[in-house]
């Protein structure tokens, strides 16, 4: 599980130089084209990578960047710390916080997905979800969206930034897979394909 977070770091770093540097188109598509060079580099060459075979891979590329697929939520925290178990891709369970329900528009429609807190590290977040995308264009079983929250009412959702869970690449890492309540009915043509 420790790999599977690493990856979501590098994203949140770059999410985080737009909010500084301005939100204008040029900057936008250009903050999220680097997000998507570190991840190919991150694939390609490090060693927690999960590619296997680093020099023969081939990345199935991403979805055009679309900045309507940047969008506001707000937050609302579940108070009674309720855990949940969440399936992983190798039949286990890993168990987390439910941390609390997010909304949001996106495409003219009201969206929820649950929010997910590590049990341990109380600053890590997961926010998995699928959508029509999923064994077409995306990986069958859904994506993880990088999250940069600091507790409060409100949090950014980009789906640019979407990302195939390490098990994409590789069988033999375990992730967590999005519970049935985190499918969005829709189709979320941003972020890495499959």
């Amino acid at each position: 599980m420790k790999n599977a977070i690493l990856f979501v770091f590098l994203p949140l770093a770059i999410l985080a130089l737009w909010y500084v540097f301005g939100t204008n188109k040029e900057n936008y598509i250009e903050t999220i084209e680097i997000a998507q060079k570190s991840r190919l580099h991150f694939l390609k060459n490090s060693q927690s990578s999960p590619v296997k075979d680093q020099k023969g891979f081939v990345h199935p590329g991403f979805f055009n960047i679309d900045k309507n697929y940047l969008v506001s939520g707000t937050v609302k925290q579940n108070l009674e710390n309720e855990q949940i178990a969440i399936e992983l891709s190798g039949g286990k369970l890993e168990t987390y916080f439910k941390y609390g329900m997010v909304n949001f528009v996106l495409q003219g429609k009201e969206c929820q997905l649950i929010l997910f807190q590590h049990l341990e590290k109380s600053n890590e977040y997961l926010l998995p979800f699928t959508d029509l995308t999923n064994g077409k264009l995306s990986y069958q079983a859904g994506r993880y969206l990088p999250v940069q929250y600091n507790g409060g009412d409100y949090i950014s959702l980009d789906f640019n930034l979407a990302q195939s869970p390490f098990c994409a690449f590789n069988h033999d890492f375990s992730c967590p897979l999005p519970p049935k309540s985190n499918h969005l009915e829709m189709k979320i043509l941003a972020g890495e394909k499959y």
